[in-house]
């Protein structure tokens, strides 16, 4: 599975494309693949998952889901870095630093 950013959509044309994050050429993205997978539309800048065919035409993006999925899967499968990262809990940590 690939993770990228939505360079662009036009949805009244149905169709824009993917950067992909590990680089190489743009991946087209149609609107049917985006209802598809369940998703109602993509803007420019949303990160996304997504798996890459390579079609006669180019390569094609489908099976999207939005990239913040695998984030959360992350901190669910290590809590005690999700807790570290809580904002909270490093500024009290801060503040318990500067009293030793």
């Amino acid at each position: 599975m690939a993770i990228g950013t939505v360079k662009w959509f036009n949805s009244k044309k149905r169709y824009g494309f993917i950067v992909p994050d590990e680089g190489g050429k743009d991946v087209f993205v149609h609107m049917t693949a985006i209802e598809q997978s369940g998703m109602a539309q993509l803007v420019e800048g949303q990160r996304v998952n997504f798996k890459i065919l390579n079609e006669p035409r180019g390569l094609q993006a489908v099976d999207l889901s939005p990239a913040d999925d695998v984030e959360e899967s992350a901190e669910a499968a290590d809590p005690e870095e999700a807790e570290a990262t809580d904002p909270e809990e490093a500024e009290a940590a801060d503040q318990e630093s500067a009293k030793d």
